[in-house]
């Protein structure tokens, strides 16, 4: 989609250079209050619709808002759709790792037990957050092939989730986090992302139990090559 001038800059420092406050309500928070109601919009069009089908008019009309107010905090749909992006992928990253520092583990620190059931957890939170077929669609399918710029945030987006599984597979056994490693991490993030296209092409009909059985049997599989006790 064409993006139209940019005018985000204009609409920014009116709004919030006046700091203006309305019902007790300071400007910053009236200008992050309607982000967000254009982020819900996105997820809710691009989503359902698709990004290419959505227009600036048509998420104002989804936010109830003025087209004033769009560019008040993005340029584009495309900048509206790395918003969104950004801020699904946020949440499932955030809810990753609770489910890792809260989960009740099995006892002890050094058998496959422990870490079996931190590979679970993991993936549970994950589908989990990915339950809601909008984020689906907008993470792993609406993203590709846009622009450069949407490109590089994907693939940014994709390395974080690699970084923390490289993380803890490297705590796990006291490995370096080398290159080998960060590629295996990236090669069993694509696996738990393409599964779960997979998922959602389907209708999102098998039960989560199932998608989280397959990709253990991939993670428990390169933990115990990297084991140095295998």
């Amino acid at each position: 989609m064409a993006a139209p001038p940019d005018r985000s800059s204009a609409g920014r420092s009116g709004s919030r250079a006046s700091g203006r406050s309305y019902g007790g309500v300071p400007a910053e928070v009236r200008v992050a209050q309607r982000r967000d109601r254009f982020l819900d919009a996105g997820l809710e069009l691009f989503g359902t619709r698709g990004y290419q089908s959505t227009s600036v008019r048509a998420v104002c009309r989804e936010a109830g808002l003025s087209e004033r107010y769009f560019y008040e905090s993005f340029a584009n749909t495309e900048a509206l759709l790395i918003g969104v992006y950004q801020h699904c992928t946020e949440r499932m990253h955030d809810d990753i790792l609770v489910a890792m520092a809260t989960g009740d583990r099995p006892a002890g620190d050094s058998s496959a037990e422990p870490l079996d059931h931190v590979v679970r957890t993991t993936l549970e939170a994950f589908y989990a957050s990915v339950s809601d077929p909008r984020v689906l669609r907008v993470c792993w399918l609406e993203v590709l092939g846009v622009s450069t710029l949407v490109d590089s945030t994907y693939i940014s987006g994709i390395d974080r989730f690699a970084h923390l599984v490289a993380t803890v597979m490297a705590g796990a056994f006291g490995l370096s986090p080398d290159e080998r490693l960060r590629l295996i991490a990236t090669g069993l993030v694509g696996s738990v992302i393409m599964t779960a296209i997979r998922w959602y092409l389907d209708g999102q009909k098998e039960p989560v139990t199932t998608l989280v059985e397959a990709n253990s049997v991939l993670f428990l599989g390169a933990a115990r090559q990297l084991s140095p006790r295998s």
